[in-house]
């Protein structure tokens, strides 16, 4: 008990210096950031300069982009951005204006570039999961379900959550979920984690999806201004912050969550894999598009519905056997069908 308390307390300790560091790194990057934004200021009057002649350039309007996926934390901010984008013709070419938060993302690329990663690619029969479904009088998220799923495969897999920190694993009881909702109004996917989904139904987990996707700005990820203070200094800057990040669990679960779940669209409607890149978490799942082909039932040939997903492991932590053994599990939850009626999970968390 002694030996948990103490490591507690450097945990915290360690988070309050990583915030005090990277408030200390803002600081000493204010003069670099002044200077680029004289340059941007310079930029913006050559441009106007360059607009102004009627034989090289003709405004066509805002170039809106329907369902962006941002890592703001603010959605009215990323609303107001969203609406700046602009393509200007050129000649023989358009000029597009670049989002501030895609920084966020080039990030996220190159830091999962640095990562060794393995991947599992499957496809699941979910025939039964959607006849469920579709006989609901009041219809769950299918994301949902596959939260739920994820949640309680790792729960009994507990490994695959596990986080690195010097010469020890950390390995969360709870399973937070990160993964993108798209708000209902203006298109924009925000990221949002759904916390303790082992504990909890498919139905709570729905409703809670619901919630954000009318009211983005009750999600805790929109609450905090911890991106868009990132998106002001340089990227040198940032990448310290997220090498300090990596060295705290803590710190990752609460902005991030332990487990990832991305959605690429489900490809239409068409089968397809999704392939990924994990900046920060051990284990993702990529959804990819759900087919109809045969399949082989108790000696017959039926049409079945098949959702392709991708799982992606870190393999500093994960080998490939304890992520096999995971993926079993993971294709039996799915399968099974049976999660779509467990109302009461939380309940029964509680007694």
């Amino acid at each position: 008990m002694k030996s948990l308390t103490r490591s507690r307390k450097m945990t915290s300790t360690n988070a309050q210096f990583h915030g005090q560091l990277f408030l200390l790194l803002i600081l000493l990057a204010r003069l670099r950031v002044s200077n680029n934004e004289k340059n941007i200021e310079e930029d913006k009057v050559c441009c106007v300069k360059t607009q102004s002649s009627p034989h090289r350039a003709e405004s066509v309007g805002e170039f809106e982009i329907t369902a962006k996926r941002i890592n703001s934390s603010n959605i009215k901010s990323s609303m107001k951005m969203k609406s700046q984008q602009k393509r200007t013709k050129v000649g023989d070419r358009t000029i597009v204006s670049i989002p501030p938060e895609r920084a966020l993302v080039i990030d996220g690329g190159i830091l999962g570039s640095k990562r060794h990663i393995i991947y599992g690619l499957v496809e699941v029969d979910v025939t039964r999961a959607r006849e469920i479904r579709r006989n609901q009088e009041n219809k769950v998220s299918f994301t949902a379900y596959l939260v739920a799923c994820l949640a309680r495969a790792v729960e009994k897999h507990p490994d695959v959550q596990a986080y690195k920190i010097g010469r020890k694993y950390i390995i969360f009881d709870n399973v937070d979920v990160s993964t993108m909702i798209e708000a209902e109004k203006g298109g924009v996917a925000i990221p949002h984690i759904l916390r303790n989904a082992n504990l909890r139904s498919v139905r709570d987990i729905s409703d809670e999806i619901q919630k954000i996707k009318s009211c983005p700005e009750q999600s805790e990820q929109n609450s905090g201004n911890l991106a868009k203070k990132a998106l002001k200094v340089p990227r040198w800057v940032r990448m310290i912050f997220y090498q300090c990040m990596k060295r705290d669990p803590d710190m990752i679960r609460d902005k991030m969550g332990t487990v990832m779940l991305t959605s690429v669209g489900m490809f239409g409607n068409g089968n397809g894999f999704g392939i990924t890149y994990m900046p920060l978490h051990t284990l993702g799942l990529t959804v990819g598009g759900i087919q109809t082909k045969p399949g082989y039932i108790h000696g017959e040939v039926v049409p079945r519905e098949y959702l392709s997903i991708t799982m992606a492991f870190d393999h500093d932590i994960v080998d490939g056997a304890p992520a096999a053994r995971f993926a079993k599990d993971l294709v039996a939850f799915i399968q099974d069908g049976r999660l779509m009626l467990d109302e009461k999970r939380e309940e029964k968390a509680d007694s």
